[in-house]
């Protein structure tokens, strides 16, 4: 594999889960690697990575394209592309895995969003840590590299944009104190007899006593011990299920009664 002076690395990339991002290193000793059946290639020596969906006599599958900038192209199928690390005097490490590549020690990789960009309020500090798009997700996904200048660029952009968000914490720490302050009227102060119908706010097939709920006519998160706390009592658990693409998402509808 090939090792500069310098190899850090700028790119931008599109697939499903995060979106349209911009991705950089920042360690010049360390290279950004993408390995192809045992193979690592530096990613300052490719010009472009994209995955292609494919049909044959067993079905479909999907690989992964490497072209390199000095034209040769290299497909293998997706399980057999992986990201590493490689440093020239200790060799390559793969990068850690649990459903999607992390960062290592060694290289921090950094992304900034588009959706993020385009936002001038916008709603999180923007920075997404684990910054590699997964090769294992097995759906279209387009990785090329992108100039200093234009990575500058993204980068004020960004910078101004975060800025914004970090000076209008203390309205977001008020605007929570007042969220607060509602959702305690008017779990407490709910008239008698009252009904309302609820639903659970993560994944959940068996009926505990600490979840958290969302509830009709209340914007916001309610913590189930509250209403419990505060008079209200379980009238009609429901399990419900939606289905997703490849997945089921199972939550409770759950109906309170005030009580006292």
């Amino acid at each position: 594999m090939n090792y500069y002076e310098d190899n850090t690395v700028a790119f931008k990339f599109s697939d499903l889960s995060k979106g349209t991002a911009w991705g950089y290193t920042n360690e010049p000793r360390y290279a950004l690697a993408v390995s192809v059946r045992g193979y690592d290639y530096n990613m300052k020596d490719v010009d472009r990575i994209y995955t292609q969906n494919m049909k044959g006599n067993t079905g479909e599958w999907w690989r992964v394209v490497v072209k390199l900038n000095y034209g040769e192209i290299i497909a293998e199928k997706y399980v057999n592309v992986s990201w590493r690390v490689c440093e020239k005097s200790s060799g390559c490490t793969s990068l850690p895995f649990s459903g999607k590549p992390q960062s290592s020690e060694k290289l921090k990789t950094r992304a900034i969003s588009a959706d993020f960009l385009s936002n001038s309020n916008p709603t999180s500090d923007g920075v997404i840590y684990d910054a590699l798009p997964s090769f294992a997700n097995r759906h279209e996904l387009q990785i090329s590299p992108v100039s200093k200048t234009e990575l500058q660029d993204v980068i004020s952009k960004f910078s101004t944009l975060s800025a914004r968000w970090h000076s209008r914490a203390p309205e977001r720490e008020e605007a929570e104190r007042n969220r607060i302050r509602q959702r305690t009227a008017w779990i407490r102060n709910s008239k008698v007899g009252t009904r309302v119908i609820c639903k659970t706010t993560f994944s959940k097939i068996n009926h505990t006593d600490n979840e958290k709920i969302a509830c009709q006519g209340y914007d916001g998160v309610i913590e189930q011990y509250d209403m419990k706390a505060s008079g209200w009592q379980e009238a009609d658990v429901v399990p419900q299920m939606d289905r997703g693409v490849g997945s089921a998402y199972h939550w409770l509808k759950i109906t309170y009664h005030k009580i006292n």
